[in-house]
């Protein structure tokens, strides 16, 4: 009894003093945003590939954090830019296996992303491009009724109907899904280059009725 005791009062002890992990990872996000500065001041002065030292700890940190739990979009998108400059400062040393790595794993995190042509060399962008051409697909799916939802992979890709989107080819899990209708799960293959269009009749589970009387206070069976 003296050891459950104890153990509870440890217990509430650590919940006292513990910092949210929310405020941990904003904390966290705000050291990483100061460290891509330094490492972008690095990137545009003579010395550029001593900026890759702070991309690949960017990069390190926030992996560890996607893997307890999902980026929100700031750390997402840190994330995506310390893949794209960590690219093109390899790209320029000539070391373009590494380059073609750090791309592929942007175009994983998000397949839509493209390079600003207007200030990048177009040797950088040819080369993105086709690694980009090798990975990724389109898919697009109507529904009926529209308003559905739409997951590849578990992650929300937009409400029916939509156009093209770019996804990563290959395998993956698509969910549909709507208020009062049964969700539709289905494996589907998108092939890099190509468009997949996929149709959906949705069924209705439920609906929602309204019954007005006259008089009022009336026993309704269904």
């Amino acid at each position: 009894m003296k050891a459950r005791s104890v153990i509870l009062a440890l217990a509430l002890l650590a919940s006292l003093f513990a910092t949210p992990a929310r405020a941990q990872t904003d904390a966290e996000l705000a050291s990483l945003r100061a460290t891509f500065d330094l490492a972008i001041s690095e990137f545009e002065g003579p010395q550029q590939g001593q900026s890759l030292v702070r991309f690949d700890e960017i990069i390190a940190q926030l992996e560890t954090l996607r893997r307890q739990a999902p980026l929100a979009e700031p750390g997402e998108s840190l994330l995506v830019n310390a893949h794209e400059y960590r690219a093109r400062v390899q790209f320029n040393l000539g070391n373009t296996d590494k380059a073609g790595e750090s791309f592929r794993n942007l175009i994983a995190i998000r397949p839509s992303h493209n390079l600003d042509e207007g200030s990048i060399s177009p040797k950088v962008i040819e080369y993105f491009k086709s690694v980009k051409a090798q990975m990724v697909g389109y898919i697009t799916v109507q529904s009926m009724p529209q308003g559905a939802k739409v997951a590849l992979n578990g992650v929300l890709l937009s409400i029916t109907d939509f156009f093209p989107l770019e996804v990563v080819a290959g395998d993956s899990p698509l969910d549909i899904t709507k208020g009062g209708f049964r969700q539709e799960t289905q494996s589907v293959n998108v092939v890099a280059g190509e468009t997949l269009s996929l149709q959906f009749d949705l069924v209705r589970t439920s609906a929602t009725g309204y019954v007005i009387t006259e008089p009022t206070d009336v026993e309704i069976l269904i």
